[in-house]
């Protein structure tokens, strides 16, 4: 598992301990390696979410959220072009024109 260390003076090393450690051994691991100098430990956010879990993160599952997104957006064109239809062939055609004087001038 990928752990990131906060080593004095402000930096942060991300450095591989084995699965099922736990934040105490790897703070005495990296206290050993690095004389002393280590001010925190936790898992690195990139490789370590297979097997770390954060409290919020069973709270809500914000991996859906996109796509309930992307739901309501259609579903708010979908309205619009239902409360607004008589209004898309003059918007179609005025778009069209636009795009057309835009390819001819180049």
């Amino acid at each position: 598992m990928l752990w990131d260390i906060w080593v004095q003076p402000n930096k942060i090393i991300e450095e591989e301990f084995p699965d099922g450690w736990s934040h105490d051994d790897v703070m005495d691991a990296a206290q050993n390696r690095y004389a002393g100098k280590v001010t925190n430990v936790a898992p690195s956010p990139v490789g370590g979410r297979d097997n770390y879990q954060s409290p919020s993160r069973s709270e809500f599952d914000f991996d859906n959220v996109s796509g309930w997104g992307a739901l309501a957006l259609i579903g708010f064109i979908i309205w619009v072009f239902i409360e607004y239809w008589m209004f898309a062939i003059p918007i179609s055609l005025i778009c069209c024109i636009l795009i057309y004087f835009a390819i001819k001038e180049k």
